[in-house]
């Protein structure tokens, strides 16, 4: 594969029509709602604050909410690392699956290797995109599968490597999640 077929490139990931954001950025959002809670202002600031779930790649509460913005790096086996350019704690952090909670998260080093597949299969390069914006799944290099998304009973979505169907009962399992892809053209011509 020549140079010029492996670009790195900026974009947003979007599902169920909403942004993927890191958890510290809605924990943000939700603070500065004018009718929150006691309750609910603490715990957004126990999340916001927390090493662990702060990371945490997740779903905004709204559509008009900014995206994170990925840097999509490949190597030459038509596999991305992600890392995130969305100015602020995480700036630089790759995304990675972890071992203990299964969470899509940022963290400072030991990123995840993703491939992404699209409609017309597995996108080697740059130039494979058929669209912008375009329907992708994220296959997880090292666990072999496809991302799952998961809700908690707070609203927070999570995308997960592992089935979070506990109860073993085929008419509960979910599919993998489908991501929207919207690649950065401003960023990409310069590229170009």
């Amino acid at each position: 594969m020549s140079d010029a077929n492996n670009i790195t490139f900026t974009g947003q990931l979007f599902a169920d029509g909403l942004p993927l954001v890191l958890n510290y950025q809605v924990m943000e959002q939700r603070l500065k709602q004018p009718r929150i809670t006691t309750g609910q202002r603490l715990s957004a600031e126990i999340s916001l604050n927390d090493e662990i779930s702060s990371p945490i790649v997740t779903l905004a509460d709204h559509d008009d909410a900014e995206p994170l913005l990925l840097e999509f790096v490949p190597d030459y086996q038509g596999r991305y690392a992600l890392n995130v350019k969305t100015a602020g704690r995480y700036f630089n952090w790759q995304l990675r699956l972890d071992q203990s909670t299964r969470h899509l998260l940022a963290a400072k080093s030991g990123g995840s290797y993703f491939e992404l597949e699209t409609y017309a299969g597995k996108l080697k390069s740059f130039g494979d995109l058929p669209s912008n914006p375009v329907s992708v799944a994220l296959f997880s290099v090292e666990k072999k599968m496809r991302l799952f998304q998961h809700e908690t009973k707070e609203g927070l979505t999570y995308f997960l490597y592992k089935n979070p169907n506990h109860t073993r009962q085929n008419t509960h399992n979910p599919s993998s999640v489908s991501f929207v892809l919207r690649s950065n053209p401003s960023l990409l011509s310069a590229v170009a």
